[in-house]
């Protein structure tokens, strides 16, 4: 058989270095042996999997004999006669093959789309046992990159224990150089991302984080064609404050880069990547960019609707009630949907974010008792699943009163509507009501026990198409800014008024200014 006929089954290449009947391909290092049918079987029993990740050299230089060669080469006839015997084995039992025999033709875009190969968080050891003896196609935590590298792992310790080499460190940064494939060469963007959505792990995004933006970004250069392809998730925003507790990043970025025939060059799927253009002096052109048939993540349960139902109920604390029975009823709620702050000991429950619904404080009595002072209802995150009339948030609204205590401890002091003048581009409606704290001589004792706060205030806020944007119910004290004797101030209708006595608490007067009209509402409550 000549030579020139062998064909290196795990690189392709033909070229090989000979030595005491082994046949070693120079450009990965796998070793073959001629059996007794004339068949080469291969053997890789010297593939390495240190740090350089498979990388063996492209040939060894043969040493200078020695005075112990002899007893070297007794030595290797002894293992080539092991080898050949288990090539007998081999050719006999084809269909069971040794884990120790290299896999099949490593075509790229075979290697690329293999089932179940390592993703993002896969651990080192996944790694290595996934592509055990694909040479210099597969490196782990390795500066070698050459020509040939076509997939780069590069890991980080999985606790402050640990290091980045041990077997359980996890994978933060895949590197694929699609240009260092001559197969690959004309893979456009939509093949790209289903490539790289391959090396996702769905499990893990779909429960900690959410798609952030998509975009594409031109180089802006003459000399220069590149194009990038960005695709990015944030932790979800229930996961941004426990990130030593899941261990998961704040950020996950999946990048293409490509010409302006769209024909990627490489691709990077990474943590805590910088986003393109973070700079000001960034040259990047940036357009709208929706990648085709990549991952759904799961749509979000309308706990929103499924909350505004549960807010309808009347059976639930109210303003003034006990702070730990509203604590309660909150947890009825997912997370995202309610926050309960303890102002006196700034215990926090739930999320302050973009998704909260129901924000609730706390005040304290003398007695360390904790009673509801405040209730925010930010309808604005229904609009997707609700529009809330001004009819629907007027019973909510009452829902949440005090009925129990208001006839006997406090008036009405005004209803009124401010509607926005020309002046006011913010175009919103106030619909406000405000009670003050009247109390009898008789029951001042009773009143002083229960701590009750100066006024109510209940103000609904809504768009000019009606739809309501916030209700809030709250205890409210006004202090005047000037703590002269004497002080201008307006009514609830805007006129002009003279309030006396330095610091006393006089009700909830307001500065007027041209930005609303102010006219009388009838209170619905």
């Amino acid at each position: 058989m000549e030579f020139k006929k062998l064909v290196c089954e795990n690189c392709g290449s033909s070229d090989f270095s000979y030595q005491e009947n082994i046949y070693t391909c120079r450009h990965c290092g796998t070793k073959y042996i001629l059996a007794n049918d004339g068949n080469y079987t291969i053997y890789n029993y010297n593939i390495n999997f240190d740090d350089s990740m498979y990388y063996t050299n492209d040939y060894e230089e043969e040493l200078p004999r020695t005075k112990g060669s002899g007893l070297r080469n007794l030595m290797f006839i002894f293992v080539g006669f092991i080898m050949l015997f288990s090539s007998c084995m081999f050719l006999a039992n084809k269909g069971d093959v040794s884990s120790s025999v290299v896999p099949p033709k490593n075509e790229v875009k075979e290697l690329l789309t293999k089932a179940n190969h390592p993703k993002l968080f896969s651990s080192r050891a996944d790694v290595k046992r996934f592509y055990e003896g694909q040479g210099r196609i597969v490196k782990l935590n390795s500066s070698e990159y050459d020509d040939k590298t076509v997939l780069c792992f590069e890991t980080v310790p999985e606790n402050i224990f640990t290091d980045s080499q041990d077997e359980d460190a996890k994978v933060r940064d895949i590197q694929i150089y699609l240009s260092n494939a001559q197969e690959t060469s004309n893979i456009k963007i939509d093949e790209a991302v289903d490539i790289a959505e391959t090396f996702m792990p769905w499990k893990i995004m779909d429960e900690y984080y959410e798609l952030a933006e998509t975009k594409c970004a031109d180089y802006l250069s003459a000399a220069n064609n590149k194009r990038y392809y960005d695709i990015r998730y944030y932790l979800k925003e229930k996961y941004q404050s426990k990130y030593m507790v899941h261990g998961y990043p704040g950020s996950i970025t999946i990048r293409f880069e490509a010409d302006t025939n769209n024909r990627v060059k490489n691709m990077r799927i990474a943590i805590l990547l910088n986003q393109l253009g973070g700079r000001l002096d960034n040259n990047y052109k940036f357009t709208e960019w929706k990648p085709a048939n990549w991952h759904q993540s799961p749509k979000e349960p309308p706990y929103l609707e499924k909350s505004w139902e549960l807010l309808s109920a009347s059976e639930h604390p109210r303003l003034l009630d006990n702070y730990d029975d509203m604590l309660t009823f909150g947890k009825k709620f997912i997370e995202e949907a309610v926050y309960f702050n303890k102002t006196s000991t700034n215990e926090k429950y739930g999320i302050n974010g973009k998704k909260c619904l129901l924000s609730v404080e706390s005040r304290s009595r003398a007695d360390k008792s904790e009673y509801v002072f405040d209730i925010f209802l930010d309808l604005v995150k229904l609009r997707d699943e609700k529009q809330v009339s001004l009819a629907e948030a007027i019973a909510l609204t009452k829902t949440f009163l005090p009925y129990d205590i208001m006839p006997e401890y406090y008036k009405l002091n005004f209803a009124r509507k401010k509607v926005p003048t020309a002046k006011n581009l913010d175009g919103k409606i106030s619909y406000e009501v405000v009670y003050d704290r009247i109390v009898s001589s008789e029951n001042r004792a009773k009143a002083r026990q229960l701590e009750l706060p100066a006024n109510i205030r209940i103000t609904i806020q809504t768009e000019e198409s009606g739809n309501v944007l916030g209700i809030w119910v709250n205890g409210y004290k006004y202090i005047p800014r000037n703590k002269s004797i004497y002080e201008n101030a307006t009514n609830e209708y805007g006129q002009r008024i003279q309030i006396r006595h330095e610091g006393r608490e006089l009700g909830p007067y307001e500065e007027s200014d041209d930005w609303n009209t102010v006219m009388p509402w009838q209170n619905p409550f």
